[in-house]
């Protein structure tokens, strides 16, 4: 196990998720059905707003997956106090 890099890139990647799958869903519903046609450009928005949610979300796990796993860093300090490194 790993302890997550950074909990505010994990907030921040799930807001902007959020707030594009409801921008989506908003504006699919009466931009298809053509009860809003001038909703069509809000697609486009809510395609970027995810799709950068999602690259902080990756970015945030490869940062995660590049820490020493949690179990191993306790004791890499103790090992360089012993040592006279720290």
């Amino acid at each position: 196990m790993r302890i997550l890099y950074s909990p505010k890139l994990m907030f921040w990647s799930l807001g902007l998720l959020n707030l594009g799958c409801l921008l989506r869903v908003a504006s699919e519903i009466g931009a298809y059905e053509s009860y809003v046609p001038s909703l069509w450009p809000l697609l486009p928005v809510s395609a970027v707003i995810e799709m950068t949610a999602v690259t902080i979300f990756a970015g945030n796990l490869m940062l995660t997956f590049r820490q020493p796993p949690a179990h191993l860093v306790g004791v890499n300090q103790e090992g360089a106090e012993r040592h006279g490194s720290a």
